[in-house]
């Protein structure tokens, strides 16, 4: 059925997902890297938390502090100069990464079928409707495997993985594809059928192993490889040089294939081999790693200041105290937090709280490691250097709160010696 010359199936068709999209994204969060880019950090915290569930509070702090130390140093130094993505080495690597996957992508064949399937169809002896059968099959396919990629294997196996798999495949497949064309030409009558709907299934082979590596991966690799400054603009280069090539081969496939046959797809098995040894060779594994990690990880950018646990004078370490999170204090310390940020604030804090346990673990150091073979999870323990001297001031503040067993362990155990108001205090 017709209305206004548009049938109302690919009408439905296109308004069922659209309606899905605009429903399902009413449940998304806001990035919290935007977020944090918009100052509105008290939302990106609580987002990080959200993500992260219950009972990972640890990482999700982490995590947070993390992302919060890297974004509000990157807003300092952001620019929409396209001479930022070469201007030091680091930047230029992250550059020639996402710029290189978009064009290996064009590379790999995939729009020569999309847009001149009928014509490589003809080649094989499927003409008619036939031909428009198989499209519409293999239009099904590829977003079937796609979909299974993206839900079931992209984290797992990571991204360069299946960008090598993929490149390997299509060497393969186009390999094979050109073999039968070359040797059973439709208007031969010693033309072989079997072989020719064998070249149908490297086509549909194709597609699928497009749909388990470049498809889904040139995408999520271009994205992430940018620190936050430069990301939205070298996102847009690469994407660029993504269509620039799009353009350039829907050009020249259809004379390519109308004048030297199936030579045209020796191009692509030339390619794609070339293809997979730069990736092997030059392209790094980002599984895993958050962006803020990409710096120090994969390409050691100066300019970006190491995220520590020590920012904003120690107030991860300080807040934890206050709350009372052990586990977050014992691995903010492990991870080099120092409890002398903000004139030793976090003990005072711990002091005020009459606890000697925390006060203890803030100022006393002690070998961490656990004994893995028994599984017991218990401490082996080894009296270090303390991470903190203990002053009269700490001691007068413990005075104060008549914490006297705090008060007996700074001046006993620690050979803190008062001064004389805290003596005096201590008299009474």
């Amino acid at each position: 059925m017709r209305r206004g010359g548009f049938p109302l199936g690919c009408r439905f068709a296109i308004l069922v997902p659209a309606s899905l999209l605009l429903l399902g994204i009413q449940f998304l969060p806001y990035s919290p890297r935007w977020l944090l880019e918009v100052d509105r950090d008290d939302e990106a915290k609580a987002v990080v938390y959200k993500l992260h569930g219950k009972g990972n509070e640890i990482a999700a702090e982490l995590e947070y502090q993390e992302m919060h130390d890297t974004i509000k140093a990157e807003a300092r130094v952001k620019t929409r100069s396209l001479r930022t993505l070469v201007s030091t080495v680091p930047m230029a690597k992250r550059l020639f990464v996402a710029v290189g996957v978009q064009v290996f992508t064009q590379f790999t064949g995939i729009n020569v079928i999309n847009y001149f399937g009928p014509t490589m169809y003809r080649s094989l002896g499927i003409t008619g409707h036939k031909s428009l059968l198989v499209q519409g099959i293999y239009g099904a396919v590829g977003p079937i495997a796609n979909l299974f990629f993206i839900v079931f294997l992209l984290d797992r196996v990571g991204r360069k993985k299946p960008l090598v798999f993929g490149a390997g495949s299509f060497v393969c497949t186009f390999s094979i594809l050109a073999a039968i064309v070359a040797t059973n030409p439709v208007d031969s009558p010693l033309s072989n059928q079997t072989a020719q709907r064998a070249g149908i299934a490297m086509i549909f082979l194709t597609s699928v192993m497009f749909s388990l590596s470049f498809g889904p991966v040139s995408w999520v690799l271009a994205s992430e490889v940018f620190p936050t400054h430069a990301r939205a603009l070298g996102t847009m280069v690469a994407t660029c040089c993504n269509w620039a090539f799009n353009t350039m081969i829907g050009q020249v496939a259809p004379i390519g294939m109308d004048k030297v046959g199936w030579k045209f797809y020796m191009l692509f098995v030339a390619l794609n081999l070339v293809d997979m040894i730069i990736i092997a060779i030059f392209f790094p594994e980002t599984k895993g790693k958050t962006l803020e990690e990409m710096n120090e990880y994969l390409f050691d950018s100066p300019g970006i200041p190491k995220p520590n646990v020590n920012s904003h004078g120690g107030y991860a370490l300080t807040k934890a105290v206050h709350a009372k999170f052990i586990p977050l204090i014992r691995f903010l310390l492990d991870y080099g937090a120092e409890p002398q940020c903000k004139n030793c604030l976090a003990i005072f804090v711990a002091i005020r709280q009459k606890d000697l346990a925390l006060v203890k673990l803030l100022i006393e150091r002690d070998d961490s490691s656990y004994t893995d073979c028994l599984g017991t999870g218990k401490r082996k323990r080894r009296k270090l250097e303390d991470r903190v001297v203990v002053n009269s001031a700490m001691l007068k503040a413990a005075v104060k709160c008549d914490a006297r067993d705090i008060v007996d362990y700074m001046a006993r155990e620690k050979g803190c010696i008062p001064d004389m108001q805290t003596l005096h205090m201590m008299a009474k």
